[in-house]
């Protein structure tokens, strides 16, 4: 028997009781959640955190590229609605957000399977014995896409600069900081 990963709406995916279950998510998601809290008039504090950081060189001078970012949300997300169980931002949303049950930590390479989620649980053996392919094809369709975006990312900031260093995001200098949405934006008009 083959069986598709079924969103239940339960709450757990879009519930967060500490920094570490906060999504990771891209500069260009940024500006998205940011611009449909703005129209959606949600009052919020849309916070996020430095994540995935790369010190460079450029010009001599040294800066610090953020790849990806923590969206710092305590409780429900602000776009849940928790009356109808459903995301505002369905369509928009993060490549974390249509993954979920997967996560991927680009951090370390890893993708695991959240047990937080209730569909997860009640289907756990059939998920650990079946090929994730089959289970989890729309989410993996996401994983991927976000998988390629860190790793262009990543190939974007080493084509560019002759020194590219993972950093740990508590060692950046906030003056130095630039989105990697920045330097591809700036490569552009370099190379027209």
């Amino acid at each position: 028997m083959n069986k598709t990963f079924t969103c239940l709406r339960c709450d757990k995916c879009c519930y967060f009781s500490s920094e570490v279950e906060a999504p990771i998510i891209f500069p260009y998601e940024r500006e998205i959640i940011r611009n449909k809290a703005e129209e959606l008039k949600i009052k919020d504090d849309i916070t996020f955190k430095p994540y995935e950081v790369y010190r460079v060189n450029s010009d001599d001078e040294e800066l610090y590229v953020v790849v990806a970012y923590k969206w710092l949300i305590k409780g429900y997300c602000p776009f849940y609605d928790r009356n109808s169980k459903l995301c505002r931002i369905h369509s928009i949303k993060p490549l974390s957000c249509k993954m979920y049950p997967l996560i991927l930590n680009v951090t370390c390479n890893t993708i695991h399977v959240s047990e937080a989620c209730n569909w997860v649980r009640e289907n756990l053996d059939y998920v650990l014995s079946a090929n994730p392919m089959n289970v989890f094809q729309e989410e993996i369709k996401a994983l991927l896409e976000a998988y390629v975006l860190f790793l262009n990312y990543i190939n974007t900031l080493k084509d560019r600069f002759s020194v590219v260093e993972k950093v740990r995001p508590q060692s950046i200098r906030l003056g130095r900081l630039m989105d990697i949405d920045k330097v591809i934006e700036s490569r552009k008009r370099t190379n027209t």
